[in-house]
């Protein structure tokens, strides 16, 4: 009877969190959904980083974040996952300082652009390649966890980007800005939607 209950109870607590459409991220997680969370975080950082299992603070994936990806898994359709969203677990538990941070944002023409903000705890902050680093890890981490993609897949993607800010340009030509990158990867993405609409 008692798993009867419990399996009734996360079948309506399913299908009320689908019916209700929200992209919206709730703070409140169940618990079957977080100890889910925490085997598949353990399992993957025993794959990544060996048997202590060690992933440094600045990889740690938020729930707001997984949320997003999972929302986007339930939904079967892929959609543009902008970095300042791919936040780490620790801003979520202790909030961010206030300081004025650079957040991505779409202009006329369809392309994300980089703007100030004042920061809260559901952006990342991406002002040096060193955070744009951090952010698509956390991404990656966050998809392959999602069942969305293989973190070797997204790594790929990563080491173009980040190669394409490290290119010694040519003589008369600037080197490749943070926001060319975040363009790119905007499109790349709207790319891959197209070839993922089937599901």
């Amino acid at each position: 009877r008692r798993m009867y209950f419990e399996a009734f109870v996360l079948a309506a607590s399913d299908l009320r969190r689908k019916g209700e459409g929200s992209d919206a991220i709730s703070r409140d997680i169940p618990t079957a959904e977080l100890e889910e969370r925490r085997v598949r975080v353990e399992m993957q950082h025993r794959h990544l980083m060996g048997a202590d299992g060690f992933i440094e603070d600045s990889l740690d994936v938020s729930d707001a974040l997984m949320k997003r990806c999972v929302t986007m898994y339930d939904k079967n359709r892929l959609a543009y996952l902008s970095l300042d969203l791919c936040t780490k677990r620790d801003l979520e538990m202790v909030g961010v300082t206030k300081q004025p941070a650079l957040s991505q944002a779409p202009d006329a023409s369809g392309f994300m652009k980089m703007k100030e903000v004042e920061p809260d705890d559901e952006r990342a902050r991406l002002t040096t390649p060193f955070e744009l680093l951090h952010a698509l890890q956390r991404r990656g981490l966050a998809l392959q966890m999602a069942d969305l993609m293989e973190v070797e897949t997204h790594e790929v993607l990563r080491r173009r980007l980040l190669a394409a800010m490290e290119e010694v340009p040519l003589a008369g030509y600037m080197p490749v800005t943070l926001q060319q990158v975040l363009e790119a990867d905007q499109l790349i993405w709207q790319q891959m939607s197209k070839l993922a609409r089937g599901g």
